[in-house]
């Protein structure tokens, strides 16, 4: 099944925002063209700066206003009032000018230069505040990780809605309107579906308010001398002022140049050029932006920066020489007459100039620049760019305007007192020349800075690229980053590890009701009491208005205080209490004294989980070797498996010898997994040599959590080590090379869509392996960089910085050898670079799926082997060995695949292929496919079926194979009702795939979960869950929900998405929990 990208609200949301953009573009460029030309028809050259310097002030005051009103005012009302105002300005100015008269064939009065100038001032404001209500209509309906997917699609639409306009005006204008001012009316239509679309994306969908930036955030931003006195980002700075200097002498030169063309007389048909040119710029634009991102793999960020000055500097050098020395009105020999009058050579360059910088400066100079600001550091980062932008950029625009005026007035003229363009071009080559010369001392410079924080390795903040699941919850937890999941993330790290979030108990009982809540429910799995945790605890006793917290924190102060009533050294442990447990436990946490160990050992064996859980903790704060063998035994129980995991961290070298063992005893790879987990805690060079040789294991999965590890561990190989990496990433580029020509080979293939997206996966695991093993040669903090980079496909910018460090890091023979594989992914492109030292045979249809399947290489994804088992069975006439061998493999994926695919389509050969296995596999895998069973139970439909479910759309499907493995897909008949007990059936996790759940409480109250809603099991540990019930019958897919965490915990693509989906299911119990607290009271 394809991996769905877009889910059914996005689609919708990418549908109404597309119809949003195509309204508002055809007003642009109608507005646009219709106000340049009548600029260029009413006044002269000279004329021309002054209209820049108005524009630039009215485009000032109206964006300040904007963003005034954006942090006071709903967004929605902004939204729509500055597509209102639009509209009104738009129609005034219109109507003004029809009155006057302007637009037509006269010559022009005072009173219609006055409109036109009035239209042209307000052309660039309208652009400028129609991309900010367009873009903050995207951030309100659209998250950070959808944006980045999405924005692109919805900003192609937008650019083919103004190429529509801008031909759509050169064909009605002038055969259909003598005014070119009645256009306007067509734009403003334009304004009226805008603004339509935007009353029904309010109705359809919640806007997101902005969220108020701290006060103090303005005293970090850099001042004007400490900016200029950093070379590198001085010359930032400088660099993108003369950028935009030249560009507005490109602007002027095309605008002044157009007077002179005698074919465009008439306001009308100056319109209709200006409409085409526009038209074919933004076409220029498609095109190039869409080739932009292999020119700048290819070709480097150098050519990227330099492009740009180098095309004009030709075109304008071209377009002078040719004006000294031909004139404005030489004919350009391979074109003909437009008219009556030639078309100019001259001001074919001129169009040269203006189409080079309008195309280039968008799809390449834009995205080169801003990979400029990478290397800075991230606090500055913004700052930095908002400087450049807002005081370099606008005080180019008000320079420009003044330079502009002054040679209006000193440059030659013609008769009709329009300036001779061809001086303009010569004033523009030595501003040119200094673009190019600022952008290439810009370039060294980023070079020598992106070389020295490589260099210095410490340069970079250590970038673990959140490679373990519970760094993730920690990260979401920590109270500074307000994260909008760190109550769900503290409630998961509790129930997988008791004790983990009391860091942040101190900064929850000091907070809100929401935050004292959670952490009075936190404070049960906890046995440290010190002062900090105290005095929130006393204020609350003294100032809540809660009278529920008020016991609940008396209650605990009281414990905390009679905690040294128990005596320590009691023999027998199994007389005391629940409560006296506790307050033994207490006690060890508070004293220095360490525990008797004996006592400690018969507590691991308590039946209560959270004595058993803290005497877990103790052990591991107090290591001994008589916690070993029991702390080993809790690694197989997932309901303390993680807990038991940090504690044996603690032990040290006196451990590995016994890890090690079990390793290699246990056949589980899950098991071993767990284990791997335990040496990254052991920050010692014995423990990163045993990781080590975990590379060469035939499991890719322990691969990649032993180079994980190492990562972790900052772990650098030298010598014969470094010898063995080398020739693990010559078999990762071989097999990756493999990869791309089973991919390119099925893409013809009947239903390989969805293989052919698998592979691609495989191959994109496969690149990150390469990169992480390169870590282990050049540094994992840089590495590490250079791979969240990579990692982010839509984003340009990043690709081009991660490809800069790949770059500057490597050295020449990795360089000449990887580049490839990261410049292009391509499979095409892969197999052609590589022809020679990895030729690769061409293979038809089913000889590829057989290849896939029975490739030996153990780090062939098990999804595609399973996914090509299915393809392959329906097109071929006799059992193929390839499946029949799959019977045997070790993965119950690909076994139960192949058996359902043996029984369905050869069911003359399933008989025999049962009695070749062993009695106790084919019992089990008949009973699987056997008629009467449900298919849904295999895991490859089981992953299917969680494919649907949105919650997983940006996980892959091989990451879910674990999970689906422990899932079970239960049906629920109408009004069938699942009751839990303490001992069977207890805190399960449930996602509803069709249909509908109720969870009851122990008082009735019930919370209801819908389709691809995540249900788990009392979340909130004071809101226990008695009974599942549907009403008209629900299908849902069931797990144990300390094996769920225990899957889920481990995977960080998995756990990001995860928490998503239960923090919905959190905030909806909390919010049932208020309303039946307000129940209570009345």
């Amino acid at each position: 099944m394809a991996t769905a990208t877009v889910d059914t609200l996005e689609k919708q949301k990418v549908v109404w925002l597309r119809v949003h953009a195509f309204a508002t573009q055809p007003f642009i460029a109608i507005y646009f063209s219709v106000a340049n030309a009548m600029l260029v028809h009413y006044f002269d050259s000279s004329q021309l700066p002054l209209a820049y310097l108005a524009s630039g002030v009215v485009g000032f005051l109206l964006g300040a206003l904007y963003k005034q009103l954006i942090g006071k005012i709903p967004r929605g009302r902004v939204f729509g009032g500055t597509l209102i105002v639009i509209g009104i300005l738009a129609i005034l100015l219109t109507i003004s000018g029809i009155i006057a008269g302007a637009g037509g064939e006269s010559e022009g009065t005072s009173v219609q230069k006055a409109v036109a100038f009035g239209v042209f001032i307000f052309a660039s404001p309208f652009i400028t505040l129609v991309g900010l209500e367009s873009g903050g209509l995207s951030l309100s309906l659209l998250d950070l990780r959808q944006t980045k997917r999405l924005q692109a699609r919805i900003n192609m639409g937008a650019t083919v809605a103004s190429i529509i306009g801008c031909f759509l005006m050169a064909g009605l204008v002038p055969k259909v309107f003598s005014n070119t001012l009645y256009m306007n009316f067509i734009a403003l239509a334009g304004i009226v579906g805008a603004v339509a679309s935007l009353v029904v994306i309010q109705r359809k969908f919640e806007l997101k308010e902005a969220k108020k930036a701290p006060a103090s955030s303005s005293k970090n931003s850099p001042d004007k001398g400490t900016f200029m006195k950093q070379k590198y980002t001085a010359f930032l700075g400088i660099t993108a002022f003369v950028s935009m200097v030249a560009f507005y002498m490109a602007d002027f030169l095309y605008l002044s140049s157009i007077p002179h063309q005698e074919w465009l007389k008439e306001p009308s048909q100056k319109a209709q050029f200006i409409a085409i040119a526009f038209g074919v710029i933004k076409t220029g634009e498609l095109i190039l932006g869409y080739l932009s991102g292999s020119i700048l793999s290819r070709f480097g960020l150098r050519v990227g920066l330099l492009l740009l000055p180098v095309g004009l500097l030709i075109f304008m050098l071209s377009s002078s020489v040719v004006g000294f020395y031909g004139g404005i009105t030489e004919t350009l020999p391979t074109l003909t007459y437009i008219g009556e009058d030639p078309f100019s050579l001259f001001f074919a360059l001129v169009l040269l100039v203006k189409f080079t910088e309008r195309t280039v400066r968008k799809s390449i100079d834009d995205p080169a620049f801003r990979t400029l600001y990478q290397p800075l550091p991230a606090a500055k980062r913004l700052t930095v760019q908002s400087i450049v932008e807002g005081r370099f950029k606008q005080g180019a625009i008000m320079l420009s305007g003044l330079l502009l005026l002054a040679l209006g007035h000193i440059l030659p003229k013609d008769e009709t007192n329009h300036i001779l363009p061809y001086y303009l071009a010569a004033v523009g080559i030595p501003i040119l020349i200094g673009h190019f010369l600022l952008a290439r001392q810009l370039y060294g410079l980023y070079r020598n800075k992106l070389t020295s924080y490589l260099r210095k390795g410490g340069g970079w903040r250590m970038i673990q690229d959140a490679l373990f699941g519970f760094d993730i919850l920690r990260d979401h937890a920590k109270a500074q980053h307000k994260s909008e999941f760190r109550t769900i993330s503290l409630r998961v790290m509790e129930a997988i590890q008791p004790g983990s979030g009391v860091k942040e108990l101190p900064h929850l009982l000091a907070g809100k009701k929401k935050d004292q809540d959670l952490g009075l429910q936190l404070l049960a799995h906890t046995y440290e009491s010190g002062p900090e945790i105290r005095e929130p605890l006393t204020k609350m006793v003294e100032t809540s208005k809660s009278k529920v917290h008020q016991v609940k924190a008396k209650a605990f102060l009281n414990k905390y205080q009679n905690y040294d009533e128990v005596d320590p050294n009691r023999d027998s442990v199994f007389r005391l209490s629940l409560q006296e447990k506790e307050s033994l436990l207490r006690h060890w946490y508070q004293t220095p004294d360490p525990p008797r160990p004996e006592v400690v050992l018969r507590l691991l064996k308590d039946p209560d989980r959270r004595v058993r859980s803290g005497a877990v903790r103790l052990a591991g704060k107090y290591p001994d070797g008589m916690y070993k063998y029991p702390l080993l035994e809790l690694l197989e129980n997932p309901e303390f498996a993680s807990v038991a995991a940090t504690a044996l961290g603690k032990f040290g070298g006196d451990i590995l010898q016994d890890l090690e063992a079990l390793f290699y005893r246990k056949n589980d790879h899950r098991f071993k997994l767990k284990i791997l987990r335990i040496y990254r805690h052991i920050k010692e060079a014995k423990a990163s040599e045993i990781i080590f040789d975990y590379l060469s294991y035939p499991d890719r999965e322990i691969q990649m959590e032993a180079l994980k590890s190492l990562n972790y561990l900052q772990y650098t190989a030298s010598g014969d080590r470094l010898v063995q990496v080398r020739q693990r990433i010559e078999e990762r580029v071989e097999y990756l090379v493999w990869l791309s020509a089973k991919e390119y080979g099925l893409q013809n293939g009947v239903g390989a869509d969805d293989l052919r997206e698998g592979l691609h996966q495989e191959g994109e695991v496969n690149r990150e392996i390469i990169l992480m093993l390169l870590g282990l040669h050049y540094g994992h903090s840089k590495l590490a960089l250079i791979r969240r980079n990579l990692q982010d496909q839509n984003q340009l910018t990043n690709r081009i910085f991660a490809l800069e460090l790949i770059e500057n890091l490597l050295e020449d023979e990795d360089k000449v050898r990887l580049m490839p594989l990261f410049e292009s992914k391509r499979p095409v492109h892969q197999i052609r670079y590589f022809k020679n030292r990895y030729p690769q045979a061409k293979r038809d249809y089913v000889a590829n799926l057989k290849d896939i399947i029975i490739h030996t290489q153990a780090n062939t994804g098990l999804w595609i082997k399973a996914h090509a088992v299915q393809l392959l069975g329906p097109l071929v006439q006799e059992l193929p060995h390839e499946i029949a061998t799959c019977l045997y493999h070790p993965h119950p994926l690909v076994s139960q695949t192949a058996a359902e695919v043996i029984a369905r389509d050869f069911p003359e050969d399933w008989p025999r292929m049962l009695s070749k296995l062993p009695k106790e596999k084919a019992r089990y895998l008949f009973e699987l496919v056997d008629e009467d069973s449900d298919p849904d139970q295999l895991i490859y439909h089981k992953v299917e079926l969680m494919m649907k479910v949105p919650l997983f759309r940006d996980v892959p499907p091989f990451r879910l194979l674990d999970l689906a493995d422990a899932f079970s897909v239960r049906r629920f008949a109408p009004h069938e009702e699942l009751h839990f007990s303490r001992m069977k059936d207890r805190e399960v996790v449930c996602i509803v795939l069709d249909g509908a759940l109720e969870a009851y409480r122990k008082d009735d109250a019930y919370f209801w979960f819908s389709k691809h809603q995540v249900f788990i099991q009392d979340i909130i540990p004071d809101s226990p869950t008695v009974k599942l019930a549907s009403r008209r019958g629900a299908t849902v897919l069931i797990v144990d929900r300390e094996h769920f965490f225990d899957l889920a915990i481990h995977q960080s693509p998995l756990i990001e998405a995860l928490l998503e989906g239960i923090h919905a299911t959190s905030e909806k119990e909390y919010e049932m929990e208020n309303i039946l607290s307000l129940i209570r009271k009345k």
